[in-house]
């Protein structure tokens, strides 16, 4: 019955590991993702910088307003700052992330440790009462040798009374009062 309960529990620790590390390969894969994600806007926003500065170049060759080079010079800016807010945010999620499953690990580990121990308490009394049940039958197979035996009162001309205890035979005289 131990062997069996360990297995259940030997099993389970195997699929619980075997699940943790799927999990952290994906939030891995989801990194890579994340960090080419980043790489890629930033490749956006510089390249889009890059048009907008030519445009204005070209723009400015043709007199462009300042005030219109100010606008786009503040969008650039404000879109600058809303990607790299997007960017922080996603990372803070992801170190979020990254401590929810750490802390899931350190719960299931000491689970693991409990069912464990409980486990070697519950085979430790099992093993007790095993011992304890077989003297008690090693004890009671004593007893049984001992009561087995039997007496027989046989005509004997001496008036001895006959035992016979685990297939050895007593004799006991008997006293009995004087015949008047």
């Amino acid at each position: 019955m131990s062997m069996r309960i360990k297995m259940v529990v030997d099993k389970f620790v195997e699929e619980l590991k075997e699940a943790l590390e799927a999990d952290i390969q994906d939030r891995i894969m989801k990194e890579r993702e994340m960090q080419s994600y980043i790489e890629e806007r930033e490749r956006e926003v510089a390249e889009r910088e890059a048009a907008w500065k030519a445009q204005l170049s070209r723009r400015e060759k043709e007199e462009m307003s300042m005030r219109i080079k100010m606008v786009v010079d503040k969008f650039v800016e404000e879109l600058k700052e809303a990607l790299e807010a997007d960017i922080q945010d996603r990372i803070m999620k992801e170190r979020e992330m990254q401590s929810y499953i750490e802390e899931r690990e350190r719960e299931v580990a000491e689970r693991e440790a409990a069912w464990k121990a409980q486990l070697s308490r519950r085979e430790a009394e099992i093993a007790r009462q095993e011992a304890r049940l077989k003297m008690e039958r090693e004890n009671l197979e004593k007893e049984k040798s001992v009561l087995m035996g039997t007496a027989s009162n046989q005509d004997n001309q001496d008036g001895a009374l006959e035992i016979t205890v685990s297939g050895e035979k007593y004799r006991c005289l008997r006293f009995s009062k004087a015949k008047k």
